[in-house]
């Protein structure tokens, strides 16, 4: 359970009953900032200690984690701004046009919210963050408090966090261990970095996979601050520093305003850190341009988004002697987060006026006059429903305006994501509008954007994430201005059947398979221990058509409580039953030919543990806990090798390198089960191994088909110059675009997707077509990205090579996907192919 948030703190501070002395983070504690780390619990207690005894906070609960520890904020300002707040929100809220505008006069009073330790084993932020509020509250800030309301979060991941700090408790001696090689240095797999699940936080404000971002991000549309800080720290050879200005690429919807904003407030900081003769860097490394990080999220809605990056992270402990000779303290490193959070705060006051008006400015020509040269997004709904309720939900929680047409049979022109040109299409009712006249805009724009342009190819991340891509949603962009006749505020209902189980004359209940849905009424249905079967051909019956993997259940086979079950796990997941009389088709095979595949009952396991990729882990981890809802047993690299795996049918591996594991896998394989190889762990199949038979991609890789190698310059002229170098190295980059897949629709890793399907391709490698007994699904043909960077070598050498592969070994198949489907969690249209390959049985 989580932590429970006393009423009387509210009360306390409303009567300002204070009957003890606020006390400093120290005393507080019991010991000094940078002698350890603190963990969460007491982090909140500090903050709840404050709270209690001043008028100028409150405190705001506004979700819990994973592993149910309590989030919140603190709300920083004067005790006369605290009896105004919710006017302060209110009129707040009604520049940006999301809410009406309150009556009484407009305060004008900016927001400020200070976000710290999104990444959990970044761990000096939060330590900063209560010297923060103890500076706020007891210095001379009234100034600052009577013309600003100031949040702070004191910790966005304390999973993570806490992971961390038991790990520093366990390892950290009494004093302090200066060398880098000592246990306290080395953190164990896998890290505080993430979340619970293992998914970076800091990709994930847009997305919203994980609750924590959900939770966040619903408070954040209550306030809407003018800047937001997320606080971070880095690998370093020097106790160095990085604030703003960013880093190119900017994104170029990115306002004239918030480029000299950028100038300003590094001005401040870098004066600060002049002063105290601390190095620092800007300009570098850090762009503006990915949507889902804590600077660029809030910069698309308006406010001034910054990433602050102390050195330091996971490996410095509380106190380390770097390469360069320089010792590197907690203390230090709290003492300038510090230092950066005042001068925000002290630059937000200087500017105040400006940053409301051009705040202002900024969501009236999102709604006069929009960014980009698509002014209307429309979405098709006439099939596939779920991805399109999907999609509507990310919109939901993005404060998207959306809705529908009543309009039918009218042509429009506009460019389909689908096809990727520009062509006609009917619009017909109830199709979904997207108009960009509306408050949040800019965001819209940029999540639609099918090819984002790029000012410099070095980026730090993905550089394509269009959400009709990642649905996999027909979807079209215009020039022209088209409103929504009809709002719309909820989903799509997918047809439920009506049919009584009282009835006597059905044969067998038949489920479509077009979507991930349906693969988690398949899971469910699995759980409850009934027994499906699967098309492999289309066919007709009862004058209805059914594609390639529709599912099967023969009212026979159920037991008693089956139809009821089934029932109700079509109600829980939306999926609609089709009822038929009797097993004999119109056309194709009938419901008992050799062309139906019983489904058994599967025991599915993957793989954590040092060599793995932890996010690769998170994102399988994830999908079959949350997304399919299917058990998973987890083993872990340390006790692998002891492991019999004949209990189970299929092994998901992760990205990561499998080293002394490779005989063990394959003979899993030999034996009769089913590896599912995602990204890097393909390396393990595309080479030999003296004790087993080759496999179909071994002998692609060494017929020389195909070059696999991950040496960057192999292929690159060398840079002229020494400080080219990094730059040497982007003809061989995949920082992540999008690319069509052609399928076989045949085959049933392709089931339900079509002939094409759209993927980011992260992995620089790419991988041969696969021959003998292999048979390649998805393939990357010539020209096949249709947005973001990829460079030249990379994408030569990729035309025509292996996107999903399957493989008879042994006994058993090994499926090979070269890129996650499941990237971040929030590409949906890949969950129906990793769910294909789990139940993919003959």
């Amino acid at each position: 359970m989580p932590r429970l948030f006393s009423l009387c703190l509210y009360l306390l501070s409303a009567l300002g009953a204070f009957a003890t002395p606020i006390l400093s983070p120290e005393a507080f504690l019991g010991y000094s900032p940078g002698s350890r780390f603190s963990f969460h619990h007491r982090i909140v207690d500090y903050f709840e200690h404050v709270a209690t005894n001043s008028d100028k906070v409150s405190l705001i609960p506004y979700g819990s984690t994973w592993e149910g520890r309590p989030l919140m904020i603190a709300v920083v300002t004067s005790p006369e701004n605290h009896k105004i707040l919710n006017l302060i929100q209110a009129a707040n809220l009604a520049r940006t046009g999301m809410a009406e505008k309150p009556t009484g006069k407009d305060p004008h009073i900016p927001i400020v919210w200070l976000s710290y330790n999104i990444h959990g084993d970044e761990a000096s932020s939060s330590e900063a963050a209560m010297e923060v509020l103890y500076h706020l509250v007891e210095r001379d800030t009234t100034h600052w408090l009577d013309s600003m309301v100031i949040l702070i979060d004191p910790c966005l991941n304390p999973d993570g966090r806490d992971r961390y700090v038991q790990w520093q408790l366990e390892t950290g001696a009494g004093s302090f261990d200066l060398s880098p090689q000592s246990a306290e240095h080395e953190e164990d797999w896998p890290g505080g970095r993430e979340n619970h699940y293992l998914f970076d936080l800091n990709r994930d404000w847009c997305w919203q996979t994980q609750p924590e971002s959900r939770q966040r991000a619903a408070l954040y549309y209550q306030w809407m601050p003018q800047i937001h800080v997320d606080f971070h720290e880095m690998k370093s050879d020097n106790p160095t520093y990085f604030f703003p200005p960013a880093s190119r690429p900017f994104h170029p919807a990115i306002s004239q305003w918030q480029r000299e904003f950028h100038q300003l407030i590094g001005k401040n900081h870098a004066a600060w850190f002049n002063r105290n003769h601390w190095l620092y860097f800007t300009r570098e490394i850090y762009d503006l341009f990915y949507p889902s990080y804590g600077d660029t999220w809030p910069t698309f809605q308006g406010a001034m988004g910054f990433t602050y990056e102390q050195t330091g992270g996971d490996d410095a402990g509380r106190a380390v002697i770097l390469p360069n000779g320089d010792t590197l303290t907690l203390a230090d490193r709290i003492r300038k987060h510090f230092t950066t959070s005042i001068s925000t705060l002290e630059t937000a006051f200087r500017y105040r006026k400006k940053l409301i008006t051009e705040f202002r400015t900024f969501f009236e020509k999102n709604q006069k006059q929009p960014y980009g040269i698509y002014k209307t997004y429309i979405i098709k709904t006439d099939s596939l429903p779920e991805r399109v309720n999907q999609l509507l939900k990310i919109l939901d929680q993005n404060k998207i305006r959306y809705g529908a047409t009543t309009a039918d049979a009218k042509t429009l022109k506009g460019f389909s994501y689908t096809e990727n040109k520009e062509m006609s299409f009917p619009l017909t009712s109830g199709d979904i509008i997207i108009s960009a006249y509306q408050p949040n805009s800019l965001l819209l724009q940029i999540l639609f954007e099918p090819d984002p342009f790029l000012e410099d190819s070095l980026t730090y991340d993905l550089t394509a994430w269009a959400l009709p891509y990642a649905y996999g949603v027909e979807c079209y962009a215009l020039e022209n201005r088209i409103e929504p006749e009809i709002s719309r505020q909820t989903t799509l209902k997918p047809p439920v059947s009506s049919a009584q189980t009282s009835d006597s004359e059905i044969y067998a209940w038949l489920v479509k398979w077009e979507d991930f849905h349906h693969a988690q009424f398949l899971a469910a249905t699995l759980k409850e221990g009934l027994i499906p079967s699967r098309a492999w051909k289309p066919f007709r019956i009862d004058g209805e058509s059914f594609s390639r993997g529709t599912l099967i259940y023969l009212l026979g086979q159920q037991g008693e409580t089956g139809v009821q079950k089934l029932q109700k796990i079509a109600e829980e997941t939306g999926v609609q039953l089709f009822p038929v009389s009797g097993g004999r088709v119109e056309e194709g095979s009938d419901l008992g030919s050799e062309n139906v595949h019983s489904i058994r009952p599967l025991r599915v396991a993957t793989i954590r543990g040092e060599g793995i990729s932890s996010g690769s882990f998170g994102e399988i981890w994830y999908f079959f806990e949350q997304d399919l809802r299917f058990p998973i047993t987890v083993f872990d690299t340390r006790y692998l090798e002891k492991v019999d795996l004949s209990g189970w049918d299929v092994l998901v591996l992760p990205s990561g390198n499998y080293g002394s594991f490779h005989k063990k896998i394959l003979d899993f394989v030999s034996d009769g089960g089913t590896v599912i190889a995602l990204e890097k762990s393909l390396d393990i199949f595309a080479k030999s191994y003296n004790n087993n038979p080759p496999t179909a991609l071994t002998n692609s890789v060494d017929r020389g088909k195909r070059s696999l190698t991950r040496n960057f310059m192999s292929q690159e002229t060398p840079a002229r110059l020494f400080e080219e170098r990094q730059r040497a190295t982007i003809s061989n980059s995949a920082p992540g675009s999008i690319f069509s897949v052609k399928t076989d629709p045949t085959h049933p890793l392709a089931f339900g997707m079509g002939d094409s399907f759209f993927m980011i391709k992260r992995n620089e490698i790419a991988y041969p077509l696969l021959e003998d007994t292999g048979w390649n699904v998805g393939i990357f043909p010539e020209d096949a990205e249709v947005g973001g960077f990829t460079g030249n070598n990379v994408k030569e050498t990729m035309s025509n090579s292996m996107a999903l592969g399957e493989e008879k070994y042994g006994k058993g198949r090994i499926i090979y996907f070269t890129e996650s489907p499941v990237i971040r969690g929030f590409w949906y249209s890949g969950k129906l192919l990793l769910a294909n390959a789990v139940f993919y049985q003959d």
